[in-house]
């Protein structure tokens, strides 16, 4: 557990399914409805089933999950962070970097010498935070989303 002022990361737990839908919902587009972030992320709908023990976490403040993020093994050395997820009202505290190392160290233990993700070309903030993390944009991708065409960034890190 990683624990700096009031905001604690921690893994995982059943009973914080409803917080984590609504999270990735209201990080992505307020304005969208909950079932529709459940029917574009069903794998949220069962973290137990789709995350490997340990590699899913939320990040809490006061008893509330304000932050979220997973790592999903793609083969023996290579892990995937996906659903990296900040509260609007939580941004720019550091939330989401203390998530990233978090997970990094997951997949360290865990065996992984890198680590891969992608985020929209739309999102500078996260590009600026991976960056500054020691990932490596490796390519792009133009993919339709429900916002419209979009450009996907792949970075990757290499672990010690």
């Amino acid at each position: 557990m990683t624990n700096v002022a009031s905001f604690t990361i921690r893994d995982f737990e059943p009973s914080d399914t409803d917080a984590i839908l609504e999270l990735n919902v209201r990080a992505l587009n307020p304005t969208r409805s909950l079932e529709m972030g459940a029917q574009m992320y069903p794998d949220l709908l069962d973290i137990a089933a789709n995350f490997d023990p340990g590699c899913f976490v939320v990040g809490v403040v006061d008893g509330k999950v304000v932050a979220m993020g997973g790592i999903v093994r793609l083969n023996p050395e290579t892990y995937e962070i996906v659903r990296m997820r900040v509260a609007v009202a939580h941004h720019r505290r550091g939330y989401a970097r203390q998530i990233v190392q978090e997970l990094q160290r997951r997949a360290t233990a865990l065996g992984a010498r890198r680590l891969v993700l992608e985020t929209s070309s739309r999102l500078l903030p996260a590009q600026a935070l991976y960056e500054s993390q020691g990932f490596v944009e490796t390519g792009r991708r133009e993919t339709e989303l429900l916002i419209g065409p979009t450009t996907l960034i792949q970075y990757e890190k290499r672990l010690a």
